[in-house]
C-alpha cells in the first residue's frame, strides 16, 4: 500500500492538467450540490442556517476554479501572513451586519448552527476576496485596466440589466398589464440606501463573488481555447442553469408547485443561457476583467430581487444578445495572439 501512495498525487496532477474543465465541474457541482441538498436530507428547519448553507454552496465555482488552477499550475504561491485574511474576514463581517437589516428578512439573532454558518460564509467570502483580488494566481482578471475608460464598463455592468427590466415593466404597463409600484414616495434616501446595501450584500453573499471566479474566471477561458465565444457561452449557460437545479428542489427559489417545476427549470435555463452571452461579451470586451462580470452579476441579482422579470423584459434581453452576437461576430473563434493582448 505504501508503494502505491506516492504515485497517487502525480496521477491526479496529470489528470488535472489534461482535464481541467472536467475537474472544475466535478468540484463545483460536488461542493454546491452537496451543501444545497444537505438540508433536505436532514430536514433542516432553521431558515437562517438554510439560506447561509445555500450561500456557502454558491462558492463552489470559485473553489473549483482555485483548486484546478493550483493543481494545473507549475508555480506555487508562497505562504503569506494571515493578517490580510483576518482583515478581509473582519471587513466582510462588518459589511454583513450593516447590510443585513436592509437587504434581507433574516434576523440578526441566530442559533448555534446559524452562527457557524455565518462564520464559514465569512471565511468563504474573505478567502475569495484575498485570493482573487490580491493573489498573483488571479491578479490579471480582477486588476487589469483593459480600456482607457474602465469606469464606463463598470457603469454599464451595473446599469444594463436594471434598465432592461425597468423597460420591460414600463412597456408591460403601457400594454395594459397591472404594474404594482411599492416604492415609498417620500423616502428616496432610505430607498437608495436599501438598494446600495442590497447590492453590497448580494455581491458578497448572494452568488456573484462565489460564482464569477469560476464560471467566467476559469471555465470561460478554458472553453474559448477550443470553441468560439458563441459556443462557449451556450455551453456555460446550459451548465450554469443545470447547476441551479437543487435550489429549485430545496425550497430556496419560490415555486408554484411541483407541477410547475419543469416550466420553472426551463425559464432558468433560458435566462442563464441568454445572460451567459452578455457575460462573455463583457468579459472579452474588457480583456478578461472579472470585476466587471462580478458587478454585472450583482446587478442582475439585485435588480431581479426588486423588479419582476416579464416576458417583454426577457424579449428585450434576447434582442440585446442577438445584437451582441451579430455585431461582435461571436461565432468566430478568438485568435490566441489577440486573446493575449
Amino acid at each position: 500500500m505504501s508503494e502505491k501512495s506516492p504515485h497517487a498525487m502525480p496521477a491526479i496532477l496529470r489528470w488535472a492538467q489534461h482535464h481541467p474543465l472536467a475537474g472544475y465541474l466535478w468540484i463545483t457541482f460536488g461542493f454546491s450540490w452537496g451543501l444545497w441538498l444537505f438540508p433536505l436530507w436532514i430536514h433542516l428547519d432553521d431558515p437562517l442556517t438554510f439560506r447561509h448553507l445555500v450561500s456557502i454552496g454558491a462558492f463552489g465555482p470559485a473553489l473549483g476554479g482555485l483548486v484546478m488552477t493550483m493543481l494545473s499550475s507549475q508555480q506555487r504561491e508562497k505562504p503569506r501572513s494571515m493578517e490580510p485574511f483576518f482583515l478581509a474576514f473582519l471587513a466582510v463581517g462588518v459589511l454583513y451586519f450593516i447590510c443585513l437589516p436592509y437587504a434581507s428578512a433574516l434576523p440578526l439573532e441566530a442559533s448555534l448552527s446559524g452562527w457557524l454558518a455565518r462564520f464559514f460564509l465569512f471565511l468563504a467570502a474573505a478567502g475569495v476576496i484575498l485570493v482573487f483580488f490580491t493573489s498573483g494566481m488571479a491578479r490579471r482578471p480582477f486588476q487589469q485596466a483593459s480600456t482607457s475608460h474602465p469606469l464606463v464598463w463598470y457603469a454599464i455592468a451595473i446599469l444594463v440589466y436594471p434598465f432592461l427590466l425597468a423597460s420591460g415593466l414600463l412597456l408591460s404597463a403601457a400594454l395594459g398589464q397591472t404594474l404594482e409600484v411599492t416604492l415609498p414616495a417620500r423616502e428616496w434616501p432610505l430607498l437608495l440606501w436599501r438598494v446600495l446595501t442590497s447590492f453590497t450584500y448580494i455581491f458578497l453573499f448572494g452568488g456573484p463573488l462565489g460564482e464569477e471566479p469560476g464560471w467566467r474566471g476559469f471555465a470561460l477561458p478554458q472553453l474559448q481555447q477550443k470553441f468560439s465565444p458563441l459556443w462557449a457561452s451556450l455551453l456555460i449557460g446550459v451548465i450554469w442553469g443545470i447547476w441551479h437545479i437543487p435550489m429549485h428542489l430545496n425550497g430556496f427559489y419560490p415555486s408554484a408547485g411541483p407541477q410547475n417545476l419543469p416550466w420553472e427549470l426551463g425559464i432558468r435555463l433560458l435566462t442563464t443561457t441568454l445572460v451567459s452571452f452578455l457575460y462573455t461579451w463583457m468579459y472579452n470586451r474588457t480583456s478578461g476583467n472579472l470585476l466587471v462580470c462580478t458587478l454585472l452579476h450583482a446587478s442582475f441579482n439585485t435588480a431581479s430581487a426588486w423588479m419582476e422579470s416579464t416576458p417583454i423584459s426577457i424579449a428585450f434581453l434576447a434582442g440585446v444578445v442577438l445584437v451582441l452576437i451579430i455585431t461582435g461576430k461571436m461565432w468566430r473563434k478568438i485568435d490566441p495572439q489577440e486573446r493575449n493582448k
